[in-house]
């Protein structure tokens, strides 16, 4: 399958989701994690085999459960590697190896995506900024 179908997208969303459940989570919960208001979005997520949800959904269900983007796609990328129907004898690369402290390696991400917002906000501060005002010279 490849990786980019909705349905194994859909697929590995309901394994986590399963996985927060086990945990005591309900859709609300994981909803209400993500910024979205109910629980409307992860259902009809779940159950639509066909067409996925806007892109922006998608991210905060991400976001619900606890994850970054990058970590969903790259656990989905390691479980159904992509094929192209054209190459048959293509063969994916081998996925990365497990850092050796997974919370550790959690809590790099974590720090690198705080680091990219507060640069981005010292960014925009700093093209909102005017320079000060010249002070006139006495005579």
């Amino acid at each position: 399958m490849v990786w980019s179908e909705w349905k194994a997208v859909r697929g590995m969303f309901a394994r986590y989701m399963e996985a927060a459940k086990a945990r005591g989570e309900t859709q609300k919960t994981v909803a209400t994690k993500g910024g979205m208001y109910g629980q409307n979005a992860i259902s009809k997520l779940l159950d639509n085999d066909n067409q996925g949800p806007a892109v922006e959904t998608f991210l905060k269900a991400i976001k619900g459960l606890g994850l970054t983007p990058s970590e969903f796609f790259a656990e989905l990328e390691r479980d159904s590697p992509p094929t192209h129907a054209s190459s048959p004898t293509l063969t994916p690369a081998a996925p990365p190896a497990p850092p050796a402290d997974t919370a550790l390696h959690k809590e790099l991400l974590d720090r690198q995506v705080t680091i990219r917002h507060l640069l981005t906000l010292f960014l925009s501060d700093l093209q909102k900024a005017t320079p000060p005002p010249r002070r006139r010279k006495r005579r």
